[in-house]
């Protein structure tokens, strides 16, 4: 799905491809992605929050506020994204939107598939 995000020195619009993964919870953040990509967004220094590796290890992690703005939808909000220090492997994708983002931002998401068989992704805000 792409969201399109404010720069962080006023520039264009910077927009990302982001997977959308209902079981990521997120806790506070809305958005997940790689250092690098949190550094290129990030409007501000966010808390440092804890999460629970693939090991079952607790891990700090550094957040960053950005500000999500999709016009097609109204929507322009300053949310919270979790760096990690590398990417995960996200064929293709700049990062993840998590649960967080989508329950509460959108009144209704999910998959679809056309007449053609092509699935797509949809979001409604009420």
């Amino acid at each position: 799905m792409p969201v399109t995000f404010e720069s962080p020195t006023g520039g264009p619009l910077i927009t990302k491809t982001v997977e959308v993964d209902c079981g990521a919870s997120g806790g506070i953040t809305a958005f997940i992605f790689d250092q690098v990509t949190c550094q290129q967004l990030g409007l501000a220094r966010g808390p440092t929050i804890q999460d629970i590796d693939i090991n079952g290890r607790v891990r700090n992690r550094s957040t960053v506020w950005v500000c999500v703005s999709m016009a097609s939808l109204n929507l322009r909000a300053y949310v919270l994204a979790k760096c990690y220090p590398q990417a995960p492997i996200l064929s293709g994708h700049d990062g993840l939107a998590t649960l967080n983002f989508l329950d509460g931002y959108f009144s209704k998401w999910g998959g679809e598939k056309d007449m053609s068989g092509q699935s797509r992704f949809c979001v409604e805000t009420v």
